[in-house]
């Protein structure tokens, strides 16, 4: 399994719910030779414990990171006696998997449960995560990342500058700290975004960060 690009799908993936990507992978990666035990997606990586009912009946990991360019969604799939460098997937889907001879795949399924121990330890109880962005002075509370990046994108776009998504520690309604940053790089001209995209963060968050 390797990277394959599906030109012409990048306007329609990218509208689709995660449960229509989902399916575009199953069924342009995967096939019916396969039984999807369970899946999800965890940012632009879907993760799935797969049966391969036709031969042993054993389970086991994939992992397909994609993206789009230009107009093409590009799809990565590698299975977990690859080693794939993503480890994002749920902890409970360990479970589900049949037991394996391949040292990669322990490895990688060793990897998965110390990411989330790791998660778990560096966020406090209680705490939960709001993301924002600097828009002239005014901090918009938005609940994902993916939407924050989105609205930051147009904001970038129209003052032509990189603007700099900050995800805060949240108790309650108050921040208690920043502890994770992303750079939004323009691609467009000054001017160009529509303005209406960056405002939908207010209308949609309806309060800022203090």
């Amino acid at each position: 399994m390797g990277s394959t690009g599906y030109p012409g799908w990048g306007r329609d993936f990218r509208s689709m719910n995660t449960e229509g990507k989902k399916k575009f992978i199953w069924e342009h990666e995967i096939g019916p030779s396969h039984r999807v035990v369970k899946d999800t997606i965890v940012g632009q990586v879907y993760y799935a414990v797969l049966s391969n009912s036709m031969a042993t009946g054993q389970n086991f990991a994939i992992v397909a990171p994609f993206w789009i360019r230009d107009d093409e969604v590009i799809i990565k799939t590698m299975d977990e006696s690859m080693g794939p460098n993503y480890y994002d997937m749920p902890v409970s889907y360990l479970k589900l998997l049949s037991p394996t001879s391949s040292e990669y795949a322990r490895e990688w399924r060793e990897k998965v449960l110390a990411n989330a121990k790791a998660k778990a330890q560096a966020k406090p109880a209680g705490v939960t995560y709001m993301y924002t962005f600097d828009k002239d002075g005014k901090y918009p509370a938005i609940k994902t990342l993916a939407q924050c990046k989105k609205y930051a994108k147009a904001y970038a776009d129209s003052k032509g500058k990189t603007v700099r998504v900050i995800r805060l520690q949240m108790k309650g309604q108050t921040p208690i700290k920043a502890d994770n940053a992303w750079d939004i790089k323009p691609s467009r001209k000054k001017g160009t975004s529509p303005m209406e995209e960056v405002d939908k963060a207010f209308d949609q968050s309806r309060k800022m960060i203090p």
